[in-house]
């Protein structure tokens, strides 16, 4: 008897469609929405990301000099890494639709130091809250902002070369330090709203922001009551896209060029008994640091980021929740042809 034909065989059988995505999470692990089949995929590819960056980082060093005598803070370089990922998903959900050659886009933030130990051990055994905030994808900058940060200072985590020295002096003017366990967020004004940013973070008012933060108290940091540990090299924040077209890398070009922007902030035990030092510190990093040229495509008189790393399929970048009304219809949308990542 002839044997089955290997298409045969699949009749009848379900194919599982696994979710990757879109979805982002705080805390060294993916997003519990992923399926633990696209997790391996995700894990894996983020072991050997497409495109990766790492900087050095004095973690508060503006407190240092307040510090124990025998603090493994001060003095300490940490690296601040964020990996880029295009990930082949061909078992994503497409919610329906039909996509060719699916990939989704994966973004991870981590720290790195020195000390043995949790992160509660590399700041000096802290104990009240970590807290952490970020500007997500949708929010984008004007690329003269965005050029602040290139190959010559990419090096560094400091967003004065972004957003100017009066724009980060008062974004750090707003956030208290941290008490107990309250984190003192979110901040009193938005960020786009601080008269300092408005060239900056102020340009992208016409799309909104979006603000996440995360405590990371002592069971956090601490496995003594069986919560889980933050070590050194693993991932904090994670952002997974939903399946796009494996020929369509607009959104993995506008994250590798953007800038990524973090707040934290952090209460510390001081060198004098019973006492605490500590507040916010502001970071930026652009993983691909190549120099863009402005191109205004809707002609409203700023050229953005998202703007300029169209490719030519005459579409703009889809960020979550906002279009701009005169690229709803893309064949108003002019194409640039730009190949950014080296």
């Amino acid at each position: 008897m002839a044997k089955p034909s290997l298409l045969l065989t699949f009749i009848g059988v379900g194919v599982h469609a696994a979710f990757y995505g879109p979805t982002f999470h705080w805390g060294p692990s993916l997003s519990d929405d992923i399926d633990p089949s696209a997790r391996e995929v995700i894990q894996r590819a983020n072991r050997d990301p497409t495109l990766t960056r790492s900087v050095p980082l004095r973690p508060f060093e503006r407190y240092w000099g307040f510090l124990a005598e025998d603090s493994v803070l001060r003095g300490a370089e940490w690296t601040w890494r964020i990996n880029i990922s295009s990930i082949e998903a061909p078992d994503a959900d497409g919610d329906g639709n039909a996509i060719a050659d699916p990939h989704v886009t994966s973004v991870t933030y981590d720290f790195s130091w020195p000390a043995n130990g949790n992160i509660s051990t590399a700041l000096d055994g802290a104990s009240g809250p970590l807290c952490l905030i970020t500007l997500p994808d949708a929010v984008d900058l004007p690329v003269a902002a965005t050029n602040g940060y290139a190959e010559d200072n990419g090096d560094s985590t400091s967003c004065e070369p972004i957003l100017g020295r009066e724009c980060v002096a008062a974004l750090l003017a707003q956030v208290p330090r941290p008490r107990g366990t309250n984190c003192m967020f979110p901040t009193r004004t938005p960020w786009s709203s601080v008269p300092e940013c408005r060239d900056s973070l102020g340009a992208s008012l016409h799309f909104g922001q979006s603000f996440m933060d995360w405590q990371l108290g002592s069971n956090a940091s601490d496995d003594r009551d069986g919560g889980p540990q933050w070590l050194s090299g693993q991932a904090f924040y994670s952002n997974v896209s939903g399946p796009l077209d494996g020929g369509d890398s607009r959104l993995y070009n506008f994250v590798a060029n953007r800038v990524h922007m973090m707040m934290m902030s952090v209460e510390l035990p001081a060198g004098v008994e019973g006492q605490t030092v500590g507040g916010p510190e502001l970071l930026c990093m652009r993983v691909n640091a190549t120099e863009l040229p402005e191109v205004d495509t809707d002609r409203d008189g700023v050229a953005f980021t998202y703007e300029t790393v169209l490719e030519s399929k005459g579409a703009q970048i889809p960020l979550p929740g906002y279009y701009r009304s005169s690229c709803l219809w893309l064949a108003l949308c002019s194409a640039v042809v730009i190949f950014l990542i080296v």
